[in-house]
């Protein structure tokens, strides 16, 4: 009897919870709750989830029980929770839903857990939301999934319709992006072009605004276009009006590598079999840019061509001319990873040339002085120190290395470190 009375407890209490929160249907198909909405004038709510997801339990624990949260969805939507993944422990509901949930998530672009789509009563995509929202949050979201004004379903069919103006076609473009709708949104960023930027002024439409243009939709534009060839005849001052320096620089250089170098380095994303006549191609450059800017990119196609074709001895030798030409900056966290995954990846295991060597160690000096304390980079000042022959330095690099590893409980690291320590003390090879 006590087990019956706490059994039925705990379904009372369940009931309770469901019934302040959302009510997820378990009794309709897709097709049954598409028909629902559409009798009863209602939108729907799917949230799509896998078991293995932490955040969707989150949500199954956090949010979705609310009383506030439940009312607010309720009102509007009829829910269902779709199961994205299959497990051996699927029952037959779930199971029922198997060739729906593959259909959805392949209609709808569904990549990341838990992803929230929103249908109108027409069974048309209104919105779209991924991860974990907090109870306020995900009523938002709610919220703008059912405004036509805000919701991507509602300026989609502004857009279709010619209606909508400005930079809403930009917002537009970026939210289809970020939807993973990656067609729908560049042909959407054209239009943003030729409707909005193409009708202003060149010095008018250079603001930080434009930037996601080029970082998101740089199909839309070619070397050949006034915009871009505005930002590289006048870069200081475009880059002041972006407010971020170098970058004028960074996508001419990504231009002219796109549209005129990469065509003659590769076929099909594969490098050509014969290599091309450097000095000639940065002479084309040269007529048409400059000379600093042909060299610039030479250099850097150079490494990416060697790079391609796994030509280490190539690539090192134009990597080093690149670094001492054009320069790197350490201080950036990603021309610091560079410097040191390169010494580290190629020139230690691919070169026993004195010159590059030192030109390595060089680096790694120059390096470290911006991160004393990186365990990771002393290591590989360590081992091309070791490489190098300076042994007795290299193993007092490498020493300190292992003590900061200690220091950080970098299990992984420690380990390494003890084992190159050993072999640095017997003077064996530290090769992997």
């Amino acid at each position: 009897m006590k087990q019956l009375f706490y059994a039925m407890l705990l379904l009372c209490i369940v009931s309770h919870i469901q019934a302040q929160g959302i009510q997820f249907t378990e009794q309709l198909s897709w097709t049954q709750l598409k028909e629902k909405a559409r009798a009863e004038g209602k939108f729907i709510f799917v949230d799509c989830y896998a078991t293995w997801c932490a955040p969707c339990k989150q949500m199954d624990l956090e949010v979705y029980p609310d009383q506030t949260v439940g009312e607010e969805v309720n009102k509007h939507f009829l829910s269902v929770k779709v199961q994205m993944d299959k497990t051996e422990k699927d029952n037959a509901w779930v199971q029922s839903w198997y060739t729906d949930a593959i259909q959805i998530q392949q209609a709808h672009k569904v990549a990341e857990f838990p992803s929230y789509l929103f249908f109108d009563p027409e069974g048309r995509l209104t919105h779209k939301g991924v991860g974990f929202q907090d109870k306020e949050a995900f009523v938002q979201l709610c919220k703008t999934a059912l405004d036509p004004q805000k919701s991507f379903g509602g300026m989609l069919q502004q857009y279709e319709k010619g209606q909508l103006q400005g930079e809403a076609l930009l917002s537009l473009a970026l939210t289809a992006k970020s939807f993973k709708y990656d067609s729908l949104a560049l042909v959407i960023a054209q239009t943003y072009r030729k409707k909005v930027l193409d009708k202003q002024p060149l010095q008018n439409v250079i603001t930080p605004a434009l930037l996601p243009m080029f970082g998101e939709f740089a199909e839309v534009y070619t070397i050949k276009d006034k915009l871009v060839r505005y930002l590289y005849k006048h870069s200081e001052d475009t880059d002041e009006k972006f407010q971020q320096k170098g970058v004028s620089q960074r996508i001419t250089d990504f231009m002219i590598t796109r549209d005129i170098i990469t065509p003659m380095l590769y076929v099909d994303n594969k490098p050509k079999d014969n290599e091309p006549d450097w000095k000639k191609l940065e002479n084309m450059l040269t007529r048409k840019f400059d000379a600093k800017t042909a060299k610039r990119n030479i250099l850097n196609n150079k490494c990416g061509y060697y790079h391609a074709k796994k030509d280490w001895q190539k690539f090192i030798y134009a990597w080093i001319d690149k670094i001492d030409t054009v320069g790197i900056d350490m201080k950036d966290i990603w021309g610091g990873v560079e410097v040191n995954n390169t010494v580290y990846n190629i020139i230690f295991k691919y070169s026993n040339d004195p010159y590059v060597l030192n030109k390595a160690i060089g680096y790694m000096e120059t390096l470290l002085e911006t991160d004393p304390n990186s365990s990771s980079r002393l290591d590989t000042y360590a081992c091309i120190l070791y490489k190098n022959g300076q042994k007795k330095k290299a193993l007092e690099v490498e020493k300190r290395a292992l003590t900061i590893a200690e220091e950080q409980k970098l299990a992984s690291s420690i380990s390494l470190y003890k084992i190159r320590i050993a072999k640095m003390e017997k003077g064996e090879p530290i090769e992997e």
